[in-house]
């Protein structure tokens, strides 16, 4: 049988399972774009290259490196930039957001949880945060030297709960949408393909495009222009996806029955 060939395709809320997969993985790979661009605005506020920083002289001279001078030399940036009070390298900061919103998203998954099993409100959670997502991508077209820091924490803190949050929620539909274990396999199956094959897309996509712009060689105009590519792509795509789920979920108010008889 082919991938897409069975029963459970025909199924409306299978295409919409599949279409919501598709427009998470175009987003995501925007990131590809946005985190460079965020970590040479980050290296040039501090007066970094992407070569690095510290030279024998900056031991005693009280001043910062320029990009001239650093690219002579090939070593790590020792500059910090200053996110929110918390004084990091430019080379610490993704990942250090990044781990705070992994922690944060595991923290709260039992709470999404049972929002998204023991309540009737699934269907909106589930379009909450796929626009919450989209959203931040959009906003991400405006990197710049003003809006990296804003960018940084947004896209590896909120964006990555918001991330998590969607994905519960379209694996809860999926186990519902599918009868049996072949059903599932066939639609998680097809749900790989469709995410994979929109982050490639849009990888090379956002890679032409820009070449074709005249922006491909500025790392931050390409971030801005594969932002925009995407929610140009998302936001249509979205409205289409809400059409296809119907809610679904338990009502908080349903208890199962008392056989005990009476005290």
């Amino acid at each position: 049988m082919g991938l897409f060939t069975d029963p459970v395709f025909k199924k409306r809320e299978s295409w919409g399972y599949l279409l919501a997969l598709l427009i998470r993985g175009c987003g995501w790979t925007t990131w590809v774009f946005t985190g460079v661009a965020v970590l040479k605005l980050a290296n040039n506020s501090v007066g970094c290259s992407t070569k690095g920083f510290e030279i024998t002289f900056n031991s005693t001279m009280n001043r910062t490196q320029t990009e001239e001078e650093a690219d002579m030399w090939e070593v790590a940036c020792t500059g910090e930039i200053d996110f929110f009070g918390k004084a990091m390298t430019p080379a610490t900061s993704i990942p250090f957001t990044t781990a705070i919103g992994l922690v944060i998203s595991t923290l709260v998954s039992p709470i999404f949880g049972a929002i998204i099993d023991r309540t009737t409100r699934r269907k909106a959670v589930t379009f909450l945060s796929l626009g919450v997502y989209v959203a931040i991508n959009a906003f991400q077209a405006l990197i710049s030297e003003d809006t990296y820091m804003l960018i940084l924490f947004l896209q590896n803190i909120l964006n990555r709960i918001a991330f998590a949050l969607h994905v519960s929620c379209v694996a809860a539909y999926c186990t519902e949408i599918a009868e049996g274990e072949t059903e599932i396999i066939a639609l998680q199956s097809a749900g790989r393909v469709a995410e994979t094959g929109s982050m490639v897309v849009t990888l090379f996509s956002i890679i032409i495009g820009s070449a074709v712009a005249g922006v491909g060689d500025d790392v931050v105009k390409t971030a801005a222009f594969g932002q925009v590519l995407a929610t140009v792509v998302s936001l249509p795509l979205m409205l289409v996806c809400w059409t296809m789920f119907e809610e679904r979920g338990e009502p908080n108010h349903t208890h199962p029955p008392n056989t005990s008889g009476p005290a």
